[in-house]
C-alpha cells in the first residue's frame, strides 16, 4: 500500500512539474527579470545568497539560456540587473530580501541568508526554490 502511494505521489509531482514548465512569453520574461534582479542583489549584498543551481532551474523553465551571448533573454535579464542597480539607493538588500527572501512577496526562497530562520540546507532550500518557481508559473 505504501509503495502505491509513493508511486502515485511521484507521478503527480512529475505531471505538475511538466505543466508548470509551460509558461507563456510574458511569464518567462518576468521569471528571468526576477532571477537576474536577485542574482545582482546577491552579488551586491554580502548577506544575501542564491543557490548555484537556480540558474539551471530557471533555464529549464524558460527553455533557453537566460544570459550571455546569443541568449534570447539577454535584454530581459539586463532589465533585472538595471532595476537592482537602481534600487541600490533605495536599500537594495532589504528590497531584494522582501521580494525574494524566505517569505518574499514575489518569489520566496530565491535568496537566502545563512543566519536566517530558513537557513540554507541544500535539500530543503532546493525544494523550496523549485516549489516557488513552479508556484509562480502556475499563478499566471
Amino acid at each position: 500500500m505504501k509503495f502505491r502511494f509513493i508511486v502515485l505521489a511521484i507521478v503527480l509531482i512529475q505531471v505538475s512539474i511538466v505543466s508548470a514548465g509551460e509558461l507563456n512569453t510574458e511569464q518567462k520574461k518576468e521569471l528571468v527579470t526576477d532571477f537576474c534582479y536577485a542574482l545582482q542583489a546577491s552579488g551586491s549584498c554580502p548577506d544575501l545568497n542564491i543557490r548555484l543551481d537556480t540558474e539551471d532551474k530557471v533555464e529549464a523553465l524558460v527553455g533557453d539560456k537566460v544570459r550571455g551571448g546569443g541568449s534570447p533573454y539577454s535584454d530581459v535579464c539586463m532589465e533585472g540587473i538595471i532595476q537592482a542597480t537602481q534600487d541600490e539607493s533605495r536599500g537594495l538588500c532589504q528590497l531584494a530580501w522582501q521580494q525574494y527572501g524566505c517569505w518574499g512577496s514575489k518569489m520566496p526562497t530565491l535568496l537566502y541568508q545563512r543566519d536566517d530562520f530558513c537557513k540554507f540546507d541544500s535539500k530543503i532550500a532546493g525544494l523550496h526554490t523549485e516549489i516557488a518557481l513552479h508556484k509562480k508559473a502556475r499563478q499566471k
